[in-house]
Formats: C-alpha cells, structure tokens, sequence
C-alpha cells in the first residue's frame, strides 16, 4: 500500500481510530436525515458521525487541493473573510451585485464527477490516480439526489472548485471592460468607476452560467441590483461609506445578536433560525465574528462585553464551543 493511498493518508489522520472500510460501505440513506425547519423551503441534511468523518477527510486531502481562485474568491478559505471580498470595492463608483439561484442543489453529482476528472492532477497529498478511480463512490458520498446538500461540510468546498471554470470565464469578462470582480460563496459582485448597465451584465452573465454543460447556474433577479453612492452601500452585511471606509451594518448587527443569544440560550432555536445543523450554525457565528474584527473592533468589544468575553474569544479562535 502507498504512503499517500487514500486508505494510508485517513489512517494516518485519525491515528487509526476510524475505520476506512466506511468510504466503501455506508449507505447514504442509512447515514443521513433531513432536518425539519418551520417556516423555510432550504431543505437541510445531516450526517452520522462516520459519514462526517468521511467528508472531512476528503474536504482536507482531495477537495482543498483542487484548483480555485484565492484571488478573486473569499469563501470558505482560512484566514479570509466577506471584508475580503467586499474590500476591493469600496472607492468604485458603481457597484453591481447579485447571487446565485439555489447555489448548492444547482450542483449536481454530474457535475462534481466532471470537475474532478478534469483537475485530479492538482491532488498531492493523497494518490491522485487512487482518488480518480473512485471519483463515483466520492460523488456518492458527498451528494443527495445526485445534488450537493445544504448542511454538509464538505458542500462549499465542493462549490468553490466546481467553480472554478466560472470564475476564470467572469474575472475575463470583467476584466476586458475595466471591471473589478469577486466572488463569496454565491454572490457575485462586480464594480467599475463608470456607469454599468444592468441589463446588460444580467444578459452576459446568465450568457455564461448556462454555458457549462455540466453546471448551468442561474442568477437571483430579485436581488440583482447596481449601487451608488447616492444611497447606503450595502454587500453582504458591510456598509460601504463615501469615503471608501467598512463598517458593520444594522442588520448584520442584529443578525449576529440574535444568534449569540441563541448560542447562550437555546441551540434548537439557533439551528432553526440559521436554517443550519449546530456545527455550521457556531461556524457561520465565528465567521461573522471574524469579518467584524476586521472591520469593526470597537464593535467587537460591544459583543465581549454583552455575551462575555470567553465566548467571543473562543468563536474567534475557532475552538469547539460550550460542549
């Protein structure tokens, strides 16, 4: 057996406290659930602890390692945040945003398997070859419905490298007309010093994300819009002012309050309103936390001193929360 086997590397992982044999024996229908949500149309999964274990494997040796533009995207990347993304924004004058329809379900198993096929050869840490011929039993156990989950780790791993092809073909677009791009998760923002017609950037980009056979994306309209300076800026929860600076806006603030006091309170209610199994419900807090102290740490003190110190401290360092 390799050193770098897929079978070798998990071993080593877990210092043999997990069992291999799972990646080619669970069952997804006895290993996953929906959760029920009142009041939300997201249908949101969950996985067995094996199941789980699996996914963070993959995440960590084959999904992070396959190709995606850190340049231009902002998600679900160590050590960046929305300022991030936002950031390269703040002195255009106009700014278009809007996002993806049903991001993670609109891709599809088909799509996953194409993706992985095309760029295995980027997989070091583990034998690329070894992960090619079992891309199938992969796609298998990262799907539902021959559809990525809501809910699952390894989703927006798998959505910022299935990606990738997108974000090459608008950075190019943008870039032939003087415009600036970025992208967090499934927003998509694009600004420019000069005017921009909307209408316009809606046709080329739905152009675009129906040109994948695999991957045929289509943008939200009812939240497509171009921004100016004549109103509040606002992308993504960061208020933009006249003179270039971010802040935190009303809303991100109490969004944020809310799911503090969730965490504190009652963990149930957290999962319901973040729509979000417990694990990615503290994970989406310390990612607002994060982008906050980037942008707001007189704000950040507020949270210290209204939810406790410990607690944002530990958020913060992404250390697993009040077991």
């Amino acid at each position: 057996m390799k050193n770098n086997s897929l079978e070798s590397v998990f071993n080593s992982y877990f210092n043999n406290k997990k069992d291999f044999a799972d990646f080619h024996t669970l069952r997804m229908e006895d290993e996953t659930s929906r959760i029920p949500l009142s009041k939300s149309k997201v249908e949101l999964y969950q996985c067995s602890a094996r199941l789980k274990s699996i996914h963070i494997f993959l995440s960590l040796f084959v999904f992070s390692e396959m190709p995606m533009r850190k340049d231009i995207v902002f998600s679900y990347q160590k050590d960046v945040n929305i300022g991030n993304a936002v950031r390269p924004h703040c002195n255009s004058e106009y700014i278009f945003k809007t996002d993806i329809s049903n991001f993670f379900p609109s891709i599809s198993a088909k799509s996953i398997f194409h993706t992985l096929s095309k760029y295995c050869e980027h997989i070091r840490s583990v034998d690329s070859e070894e992960v090619r011929k079992n891309i199938d039993r992969i796609v298998y156990l990262c799907t539902i419905n021959n559809r990525v989950p809501v809910g699952f780790s390894c989703s927006p791993s798998i959505s910022n490298f299935c990606f990738y092809d997108y974000d090459n073909t608008i950075e190019s677009y943008c870039k032939e007309r003087g415009y600036i791009y970025s992208r967090y998760s499934d927003d998509l923002i694009i600004s420019s010093q000069d005017e921009m017609d909307k209408d316009i950037i809606i046709r080329d980009l739905t152009s675009i994300l129906s040109s994948d056979e695999f991957l045929k994306l289509s943008i939200n309209y009812k939240k497509t819009k171009i921004i100016t300076k004549k109103y509040e800026r606002k992308i993504l929860g960061i208020s933009i002012l006249n003179d270039g600076k971010m802040t935190v806006s009303k809303a991100t603030k109490t969004d944020i309050e809310v799911k503090l006091h969730l965490l504190k309170s009652d963990r149930k209610k957290l999962m319901d309103y973040t729509k979000m199994d417990e694990t990615a419900s503290i994970l989406s807090i310390a990612g607002v936390l994060s982008q906050i102290n980037s942008i707001d740490k007189d704000y950040l003190f507020h949270l210290r001193k209204k939810y406790g110190n410990s607690i944002i401290s530990k958020l913060l360092r992404g250390k697993e929360l009040l077991k």
